[in-house]
C-alpha cells in the first residue's frame, strides 16, 4: 500500500488555503482537493504490512510534544521562474523540520533520509501559465491562521482517476 506520515490541517484552515486557487486566473492548474490538504512529514511509498507495523512501532517511540502551528508564506517548486507546484508554508519551520529528521532517524534502515524537506502544504499543481507576473501577486497573499497540532497520522493513499483518496492507518497522539 502507498503510505505517508502527515499533519492534517483543520477543515476551516483548509477552506482558507483552498481559496488561494481562485487567484490563479490565466493559470492552467490542478488544485489539491480541499479534503486532501495536509503537510507530508515523510513519504514512504509502496510498503507491505510488515513495514507498516515497523513504522507504527518506531513512531510510537518518538517523544514529540503538541505544538501551535500557523500558516506561513506562499512558495513555488522548483522556483518562481518555472512553477510546477504552488504551496504555503507551515510554521514553526524549524520545529517541523526537526520532527521530520527524528522520523527519518527512527525509520532507518527501511527508508532513505530526505535531506530536501520543506515544511509546506501543496495547494495546486501548475500545468501552464500565460503571465508569470501573477506569481508576484500570489506571493503577497497572507492567511492568518493558527491551530494546535496534537497528532501525526500514518496515512494510506489510494490513487484513483479522480485523484488520490487518503485513509488514516494509525494516529500518533502527541505529548502534552
Amino acid at each position: 500500500m502507498r503510505c505517508f506520515i502527515a499533519i492534517d490541517i483543520p477543515e476551516e484552515i483548509r477552506e482558507k488555503i483552498y481559496e488561494i486557487n481562485k487567484f490563479l486566473k490565466g493559470v492552467k492548474h490542478k488544485p489539491v482537493a480541499k479534503e486532501n490538504l495536509h503537510l507530508t512529514l515523510k513519504f514512504l511509498g509502496e510498503i507491505d504490512d510488515h513495514k507498516v507495523n515497523f513504522v507504527i512501532d518506531k513512531m510510537k517511540s518518538l517523544k514529540i510534544k503538541k505544538f501551535r502551528a500557523s500558516l506561513g508564506s506562499i512558495g513555488f517548486f522548483p522556483n518562481q521562474d518555472f512553477v510546477r507546484v504552488l504551496w504555503i508554508g507551515l510554521e514553526p519551520c524549524s520545529l517541523i523540520k526537526t520532527i521530520h529528521e527524528e522520523i527519518d532517524k527512527v525509520l532507518k534502515p527501511y527508508f532513505k533520509e530526505d535531506k530536501r524537506f520543506e515544511s509546506h502544504i501543496t495547494i495546486s499543481r501548475i500545468k501552464n501559465v500565460k503571465d508569470k507576473k501573477i506569481w508576484e501577486k500570489i506571493k503577497k497573499i497572507k492567511i492568518e491562521a493558527n491551530f494546535d497540532v496534537e497528532e501525526i497520522k500514518l496515512k494510506r493513499s489510494i490513487l484513483k482517476k479522480e485523484g488520490p483518496e487518503y485513509h488514516d492507518i494509525y494516529i500518533f497522539k502527541l505529548l502534552d
